[in-house]
């Protein structure tokens, strides 16, 4: 073997082991629109590659409790949350229910979309959530989005229940 060839095997090796050192999975934001979230669950929502995570609370007077996550400027979801949603009604035609794992409830999903209302005792209202994933991600990232979702949404209805004083059986 000439000594080019070696060194070309060398840098080859080399080029080969770092590959993909640099890209890191971004990490998840703690709070959503001001509620505490597991971070593994914000997690499976977001690209394997990404270095700045923005939440932009949405402005708006019909969704007061709503934001909005990019990934380096590109946005990936949202998040809605109310504590009393009462013209709310979760269509079996529009929504498949899903019993949802953590909290007693409904739990609707479709593909890009998910709402949630669990319910609270001792005369609280219902607590209402939702997900909307990005469109643009529905081929890629979001190519299984109903797991993602429910698995997200499993972990976001009972912090949303902590987060309004909602008491539960749970």
């Amino acid at each position: 073997m000439t000594r080019k060839a070696a060194i070309g095997i060398l840098l080859s090796l080399s080029l080969g082991m770092t590959a993909g050192c640099g890209a890191e999975k971004p990490t998840p934001p703690r709070s959503l629109c001001g509620v505490k979230v597991p971070t593994s669950a914000v997690a499976a929502l977001l690209p394997e590659e990404g270095e700045e995570v923005d939440v932009e609370k949405m402005e708006s007077d019909l969704a007061p409790h709503a934001c909005s996550v990019y990934v380096n400027d590109r946005y990936y979801f949202s998040v809605l949350h109310d504590p009393e949603r009462p013209d709310f009604s979760l269509s079996r035609l529009n929504y498949p229910p899903t019993s949802p794992n953590t909290y007693e409830g409904k739990l609707g999903i479709k593909p890009l979309k998910s709402i949630s209302i669990a319910t609270c005792q001792e005369g609280s209202p219902p607590v209402y959530g939702m997900v909307s994933l990005s469109p643009q991600e529905a081929n890629g990232l979001y190519g299984n989005s109903e797991s993602k979702m429910e698995e997200f949404m499993n972990a976001y209805m009972p912090a949303l229940q902590k987060h309004y004083g909602c008491k539960t059986s749970r």
